[in-house]
């Protein structure tokens, strides 16, 4: 098997299209969720709370996989 593992910019599509995925789940959990908790705050409000929380989604999930990328070029990963 080759040792080439995923490129940045694999990793960076991977991580975009998943965090676009997350932010449209989220926006839609704070819509339907929020008001079970009687939680009201403007929609505006929701959109960006759902946007910071995707922004630091993407940073992990970025961070997440070239750590185990680097795990897999050093032989570190599983077979």
């Amino acid at each position: 098997m080759s040792k080439a593992g995923q490129s940045r910019t694999m990793s960076f599509i991977e991580s975009t299209v998943s965090v676009t995925a997350g932010y449209g789940l989220t926006v839609l959990i704070q819509y339907y969720l929020y008001p079970l908790f009687s939680i009201e705050i403007p929609v505006k409000d929701a959109l960006l709370i759902s946007a910071l929380i995707v922004l630091i989604a993407f940073v992990k999930n970025f961070g997440v996989r070239r750590f185990f990328n680097y795990l897999q070029m050093k032989g570190m990963g599983a077979p």
